[in-house]
Protein backbone atom coordinates (compact mmCIF):
# COMPACT_ATOMS: atom_id res chain seq x y z
CA UNK A 1 0.00 0.00 0.00
CA UNK A 2 0.89 3.75 -0.67
CA UNK A 3 0.08 7.25 1.10
CA UNK A 4 -2.47 8.54 -0.87
CA UNK A 5 -2.54 12.53 -0.58
CA UNK A 6 -6.42 13.46 -2.20
CA UNK A 7 -8.69 16.60 -1.01
CA UNK A 8 -12.01 16.10 0.68
CA UNK A 9 -14.72 18.25 -0.32
CA UNK A 10 -14.11 21.40 1.23
CA UNK A 11 -11.05 21.66 -1.03
CA UNK A 12 -8.90 20.47 2.10
CA UNK A 13 -5.60 18.25 1.73
CA UNK A 14 -6.43 15.05 3.54
CA UNK A 15 -3.77 11.86 4.06
CA UNK A 16 -4.86 8.34 3.63
CA UNK A 17 -2.22 6.35 5.70
CA UNK A 18 -1.62 2.44 4.24
CA UNK A 19 -3.17 0.30 7.31
CA UNK A 20 -6.12 2.31 7.78
CA UNK A 21 -6.61 4.82 10.92
CA UNK A 22 -7.24 8.80 10.89
CA UNK A 23 -4.63 10.96 11.16
CA UNK A 24 -4.86 11.27 15.15
CA UNK A 25 -5.03 8.01 15.71
CA UNK A 26 -1.87 7.09 13.90
CA UNK A 27 0.27 10.07 15.27
CA UNK A 28 -0.73 8.88 18.59
CA UNK A 29 0.38 5.55 18.32
CA UNK A 30 3.97 7.08 16.97
CA UNK A 31 4.03 9.15 19.85
CA UNK A 32 3.28 5.85 22.20
CA UNK A 33 5.89 4.25 20.06
CA UNK A 34 8.47 7.11 20.59
CA UNK A 35 7.96 6.99 24.70
CA UNK A 36 7.92 3.22 25.11
CA UNK A 37 11.22 4.08 23.10
CA UNK A 38 12.55 6.77 25.66
CA UNK A 39 11.23 4.32 28.76
CA UNK A 40 13.97 1.50 27.41
CA UNK A 41 16.51 3.90 26.67
CA UNK A 42 15.87 5.14 30.51
CA UNK A 43 16.40 1.40 31.77
CA UNK A 44 19.52 0.97 29.61
CA UNK A 45 21.06 4.13 30.63
CA UNK A 46 20.48 2.71 34.20
CA UNK A 47 22.17 -0.67 34.11
CA UNK A 48 25.01 0.97 32.45
CA UNK A 49 25.06 3.67 35.03
CA UNK A 50 25.59 6.53 32.69
CA UNK A 51 26.18 10.02 34.64
CA UNK A 52 23.22 11.95 35.09
CA UNK A 53 24.85 14.85 33.37
CA UNK A 54 24.97 13.22 30.38
CA UNK A 55 22.15 14.83 28.04
CA UNK A 56 20.65 11.73 27.00
CA UNK A 57 20.06 10.68 30.48
CA UNK A 58 18.61 14.29 31.25
CA UNK A 59 16.59 14.50 28.33
CA UNK A 60 14.98 10.66 29.28
CA UNK A 61 14.81 11.16 33.03
CA UNK A 62 12.80 14.80 32.49
CA UNK A 63 10.39 13.12 30.30
CA UNK A 64 9.79 9.48 31.58
CA UNK A 65 10.99 9.59 35.47
CA UNK A 66 7.67 11.58 36.42
CA UNK A 67 5.61 8.69 35.28
CA UNK A 68 7.69 5.77 37.28
CA UNK A 69 7.67 8.25 40.00
CA UNK A 70 3.99 8.11 39.68
CA UNK A 71 3.76 4.06 39.12
CA UNK A 72 6.53 3.54 41.88
CA UNK A 73 4.19 5.09 44.59
CA UNK A 74 1.71 2.36 43.90
CA UNK A 75 3.45 -0.64 43.29
CA UNK A 76 5.89 -2.34 46.17
CA UNK A 77 9.26 -2.78 45.58
CA UNK A 78 10.07 -6.41 45.20
CA UNK A 79 13.53 -7.67 46.53
CA UNK A 80 15.04 -4.23 45.42
CA UNK A 81 13.68 -4.94 41.97
CA UNK A 82 11.68 -1.56 40.38
CA UNK A 83 9.26 -2.77 38.19
CA UNK A 84 8.21 0.03 37.24
CA UNK A 85 9.56 0.77 33.55
CA UNK A 86 7.71 -2.82 32.98
CA UNK A 87 4.47 -1.81 34.35
CA UNK A 88 4.29 1.37 31.92
CA UNK A 89 5.68 -0.56 29.25
CA UNK A 90 2.76 -3.09 29.36
CA UNK A 91 -0.05 0.14 30.04
CA UNK A 92 1.98 1.96 26.66
CA UNK A 93 1.13 -1.62 24.65
CA UNK A 94 -2.21 -1.73 26.05
CA UNK A 95 -3.06 1.95 24.91
CA UNK A 96 -1.32 1.14 21.22
CA UNK A 97 -3.78 -1.48 21.21
CA UNK A 98 -6.85 0.25 21.43
CA UNK A 99 -5.88 2.73 18.60
CA UNK A 100 -5.24 -0.14 16.52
Amino acid sequence: MRTRFTGDHAGRATVDFPGGGTNLTRVLALLLDAYSLLVLVTVILSWIQVSPDNPIRRVTDRVVEPVLVAIRKVLPTLGGLDFSPWVLLIGLRLLRRLLG
